[in-house]
């Protein structure tokens, strides 16, 4: 776009949602990590210490839809809030 050039397609080929882990949400997600399934990938920061409300890192999920996506996030149980 800055050059000029036509512009590819933005059809959107897989929905996805992001979500935050915050230092609180370390321990339960490291509980749940060897049981996630394979549409979610953790990014962690690799930053030393976890403390309450810093970001720590994100997870990305697909699905067939937003709403199965927000539904898979939820059933891990460690967002409560």
């Amino acid at each position: 776009a800055v050059c000029n050039l036509p512009l590819g397609p933005t059809t959107l080929l897989t929905p996805g949602v992001m979500v935050n882990v915050l230092g609180e949400h370390v321990a339960p997600l490291l509980e749940k990590m060897p049981s996630m399934p394979g549409n979610m990938k953790v990014h962690l920061y690799g930053k030393k210490e976890a403390k309450p409300k810093r970001k720590m890192g994100h997870i990305n999920v697909l699905a067939d839809n937003v709403d199965s996506a927000l539904e898979e996030i939820a059933s891990l149980g460690i967002w409560s809030e």
